[in-house]
């Protein structure tokens, strides 16, 4: 009988503490509830360079959007004139682009002006002796094979900036634009908004036209606004945003995004950009990113629609 009671004692005891420890969890539990929403829309750009506009960067492009898609995301497209010759040349791809504009994406081009470091579109108001003998001064030095042959074969004067905008409207009716240090000789007229913050500097510490101007720094900071600017006598509406150029600046992105949700200030957004040619890893892990703070992808925004809306 002894045994029995004092069994009978360690049960209860035992069932007991069970109680009371069920009790502390429902008490001290985290509620569980549905993810906190972003507090601000968040833009992400894609670069299209002068120099990948062939089928495999098109093909690269198609895998980019699918992946996109999947994860309920868009980005704006930052096409060069040589993509979008290649686009309208082909009714497939002209198709393919067009779908995209009637799901709401974008088109927020890139002029690559007679003073960008890397490759030239072939359009500048200044004349074609007089931009080519600039890109011979000053940035032909690139020794890379590929830059060589692009230079020898392919980079020449096309156009002036109208003939430049006639070209790039007839594929989309742009709002935004991106130029690089260009932007203070050959702003176009209609254009009120760009996308670009990147410093420069110049080799004689003069910016005039003829002078060799290169980047300094690109790209610094995704938290942006609009500010008002003044480019080639026209008044503009200027935000800044981060290049992914690497896993460094993946996870200073990353840090922007949670940054700029713990703001009040709705005039701002996150702006991050990436190339067509960057890293797929770096690419996919930002869209991965972004689904799993949007999962319905409700604060993606192309920055044509933030231009309009902020």
């Amino acid at each position: 009988m002894k045994v029995r009671a004092w069994k009978a004692i360690i049960v209860f005891l035992l069932f007991v503490g069970f109680l009371a420890m069920l009790i502390w969890v429902m008490r001290n539990q985290v509620p569980v509830g549905p993810k906190p929403e972003p507090t601000h829309y968040n833009v992400f750009m894609m670069h299209f360079e002068p120099t990948s506009a062939t089928e495999q960067g098109f093909q690269r492009f198609a895998e980019r959007v699918a992946f996109v898609k999947k994860n309920n995301q868009k980005f704006s497209l930052g096409f060069t004139p040589q993509w979008v010759g290649m686009i309208l040349s082909d009714p497939r791809k002209t198709e393919f682009v067009r779908k995209l504009f009637a799901e709401g994406w974008d088109m927020a081009p890139q002029h690559h002006g007679p003073h960008h470091d890397w490759s030239w579109d072939g359009f500048c108001d200044a004349g074609g002796v007089q931009c080519m003998n600039l890109r011979f001064s000053c940035y032909r030095i690139n020794q890379d094979p590929d830059m060589q042959a692009w230079y020898r074969d392919k980079e020449r004067y096309v156009g002036d900036m109208g003939d430049y905008m006639d070209l790039m409207n007839r594929l989309y009716r742009f709002k935004v634009l991106a130029m690089g240090p260009d932007r203070y000789f050959d702003w176009p007229d209609g254009i009120a908004y760009s996308l670009d913050n990147a410093e420069f500097h110049s080799d004689s510490g003069q910016f005039g036209f003829n002078d060799c101007i290169h980047l300094k720094v690109e790209g610094t900071s995704g938290i942006t606004k609009w500010e008002k600017k003044n480019f080639s006598s026209k008044s503009v509406r200027e935000a800044g945003m981060r290049f992914l150029a690497d896993f460094e600046a993946l996870e200073r992105a990353k840090e922007d995004y949670q940054t700029l949700n713990q703001k009040s200030n709705k005039n701002e957004f996150l702006a991050v950009v990436i190339h067509i040619e960057d890293s797929e890893k770096i690419f996919r892990d930002w869209i991965e990113f972004l689904h799993s703070k949007d999962p319905e992808g409700k604060y993606n925004k192309t920055i044509t629609e933030i231009a309009e809306e902020l």
